[in-house]
């Protein structure tokens, strides 16, 4: 009886274990523990110098405030987000864009300017960094654990 219940405690206790872990990292949930994503926001960097170029709507002609475009085979109006990201109009939603005077190539993430032999890549959008230092996490609870080692709720 007592190697039942030592079992049902060990595997209890495992359990608990690797749920915190998977939740303090965040892999449970399908997030990055800490870490910011922005999977619809992309830009064009030169591969040589790694800045950000200046880009417009793949098809589209830009107004001359810069911050407008329309495509007049679709008929689509785009506007410029406070991030530099290219967006419709209608729905918001992220769209291609190419450097200006650029070929992009069949994969959708290198481009060519013929004119200045420019190469660039499409790159997620750098992460935010509005704290240098994490914050620490909080601890909860401690409970004694198998081992002499105690299990620990972080919370961030």
């Amino acid at each position: 009886m007592k190697e039942i219940e030592f079992c049902k405690s060990f595997f209890v206790k495992l359990f608990f274990t690797i749920m915190l872990v998977l939740l303090y990292h965040g892999s449970i949930f399908g997030q990055s523990a800490g870490k910011e994503t922005k999977s619809d926001c992309w830009i064009w960097i030169d591969a040589k110098t790694g800045k950000q170029v200046p880009t417009k709507p793949r098809g589209s002609d830009v107004d001359l405030d810069g911050k407008h475009a329309f495509n007049s085979k679709s008929g689509k109006n785009y506007f410029l987000d406070d991030n530099g990201n290219w967006r419709d109009s209608k729905t918001g939603q992220s769209i291609p864009t190419t450097p200006h005077g650029s070929d992009v190539d069949l994969d959708g993430k290198h481009a060519f300017n013929p004119k200045t032999g420019q190469n660039f890549v499409r790159v997620p959008c750098p992460l935010s960094t509005t704290s240098t230092t994490p914050e620490s996490p909080k601890v909860s609870s401690l409970t004694p654990g198998w081992s002499g080692m105690y299990l620990v709720a972080v919370s961030s």
